[in-house]
């Protein structure tokens, strides 16, 4: 095989220097793909299909700025878009064990959680004043007098009848009430004069104090029953006086809100439990302290009236754009903490914990889908809720254990989310072999390129993209020779001198270093010699066997 001679043209193709400006000062910022069209269309498609299934998989090497690129984008399309709303979590009171969920327009979370809080203290100094005041308690005064009355005369008239067959009303202690025989005179008689008597007198008297024995036992029951209407005489006025108090103050903020219609029921239920509950009130001194409303920011508040906002979102910042850096089970699907108090795990509705998804939906989520596949169980709940497109929350032990602590069973949220995963090539395909289901739940594949075409007009493309990345990163303006140099070594990256490389995290090490180059000579802008010296420190650095 015969030597063949090379052009210096075919060993070196140096940039056009008169396409290129004398300084990156002159160049606007790119806010464009460069040389990604195809994976930029990809993703515009993907954000315009309103279809179950289409999120996205970005596919290109560590270093493209795929993350970077997308979020731009994904941050333009959430501009143009409602804010999503806030998703509130509130106690059942008919089944603490499945909290309600209530949604709630953006922002109004905070505000409706504020005016809760303001709710209860109103409520509480209003029942307090209400059952302190004279009125009331000579009403409970008068039941109680009542009662006391009725019960004397009931025991008098058993008592003059008993007088009647020589026998005596008595308090024994601990039997309660009963009957002795008496004397002429009227005094109780002791065993010995007891037994003095004949023996047709003493079964006489037995006979009678067995009678009376029946009726005082049938008076005992009436007793009874009346003490029980005079405690339900009791409780329906503190129902109403209860009511008097809290209505005017719930009514007041159900106006207020009164366009939000699950929060209008809500505040129905949570009225009703406050007028069977009150006792939380009159008596929060005496009670033992609430094991999870200690561990809450106002634990002045039981835990059952408490508002839990998971998700609050700004009603002037568009949709939610959210990366998630750690997307493991429960930093994807949220949870429900636990406390321990006396020895005794708690939880209830405020310790529901929101996950990536709850505060993208209504929005967009940014993974990385090796990350996603490295934490047990989380690739399966992503794709569980993309399936059901809800977010029901659930106990990882129970899952692998089928056991655990009995936990909460909240309402389900629904799901509208656009998913965004973030991986190498490899990463693809493995996923693509092994999990069928991947084309179901990501339909578009942003595909973004290594490389693109080294014309004149890429050149340019590529001067105006340096230029962008100088601006953000602040660094001195680079002259046009440095323009030249850092063309020239993205084709020697790219192993092509008709290509540039779209390597952006290598591009931006090597803008940083020159800029310490031309800051440590003192100079005021950035040439050739400076991208010069930054390689030769990287290769240097690079150098050590």
């Amino acid at each position: 095989m015969t030597a063949k001679l090379l052009t210096v043209e075919q060993l070196y193709k140096p940039a056009v220097a008169d396409a290129l400006p004398a300084s990156t000062r002159r160049l606007k910022a790119f806010n464009d793909f460069l040389g990604q069209e195809r994976a930029k269309e990809a993703v515009l498609m993907a954000l315009e299909m309103p279809h179950d299934g289409y999120n996205i998989f970005a596919i290109g090497e560590n270093g493209l700025g795929k993350r970077t690129m997308i979020k731009r984008l994904l941050a333009e399309a959430a501009q143009q878009e409602e804010a999503a709303s806030d998703w509130c979590y509130v106690n059942n009171f008919v089944e603490p064990r499945n909290p309600i969920v209530l949604e709630l327009p953006a922002g109004k979370g905070v505000v409706v959680q504020k005016s809760m809080t303001k709710l209860w203290r109103a409520i509480s100094r209003a029942v307090q004043a209400s059952f302190q005041h004279e009125s009331y308690v000579g009403r409970v005064e008068g039941l109680k007098a009542t009662l006391t009355q009725a019960q004397q005369d009931e025991l008098q008239d058993l008592a003059l009848e008993a007088e009647k067959r020589q026998l005596k009303l008595v308090l024994r202690t601990p039997g309660g009430h009963g009957f002795s025989p008496t004397t002429p005179e009227g005094e109780v008689m002791n065993i010995d004069a007891f037994n003095a008597l004949t023996i047709d007198d003493q079964q006489h008297r037995k006979t009678a104090m067995h009678d009376m024995e029946k009726r005082l036992q049938k008076l005992a029951d009436r007793l009874g029953r009346m003490e029980d209407q005079n405690r339900d005489q009791v409780q329906k006025l503190n129902d109403e006086v209860t009511l008097a108090a809290i209505e005017p103050l719930i009514k007041k903020l159900k106006m207020q809100y009164e366009d939000l219609t699950s929060l209008v029921s809500y505040l129905s239920s949570y009225q009703q439990d406050i007028i069977e509950n009150v006792d939380l009130i009159l008596n929060s001194q005496e009670l033992e302290p609430d094991a999870v409303a200690s561990v809450s920011s106002d634990n002045a508040i039981p835990s059952r009236y408490q508002f839990n906002v998971i998700v609050s979102n700004n009603p002037k910042k568009g949709a939610p754009v959210v990366f998630e850096d750690l997307p493991t089970h429960y930093n994807l699907m949220g949870h429900v903490e636990q406390v321990t108090y006396m020895g005794t795990v708690a939880t209830d509705f405020t310790l529901i914990r929101a996950g990536a998804l709850h505060r993208a939906n209504g929005g967009y989520l940014l993974l990385e889908a090796e990350q996603v596949l490295e934490q047990p169980y989380a690739w399966q709940g992503l794709k569980r809720a993309l399936r059901s497109r809800s977010l029901k929350l659930s106990s990882l032990e129970q899952m692998l254990t089928l056991t655990g602590t009995i936990s909460l069973e909240p309402d389900a949220i629904p799901l509208d989310v656009k998913i965004v995963l973030l991986g190498d090539r490899e990463t693809f395909h493995l996923l693509q072999e092994y999990d069928p289901e991947l084309q179901q739940f990501f339909k578009i594949r942003a595909d973004f390129a290594s490389a693109m075409p080294r014309t004149v007009e890429n050149e340019q493309k590529y001067a105006h993209f340096l230029a962008d990345c100088v601006a953000k990163e602040k660094l001195l303006p680079f002259d046009r020779s440095a323009l030249m140099a850092l063309i020239e070594e993205s084709a020697r990256a790219a192993e092509d001198q008709q290509k540039l490389s779209l390597h952006a995290s290598s591009v931006g090490d090597l803008l940083r270093e020159a800029h310490y180059w031309a800051i440590h000579q003192q100079e005021k802008q950035v040439n050739a010699a400076h991208i010069r010296h930054a390689l030769a420190g990287q290769e240097r650095r690079r150098g050590q066997l």
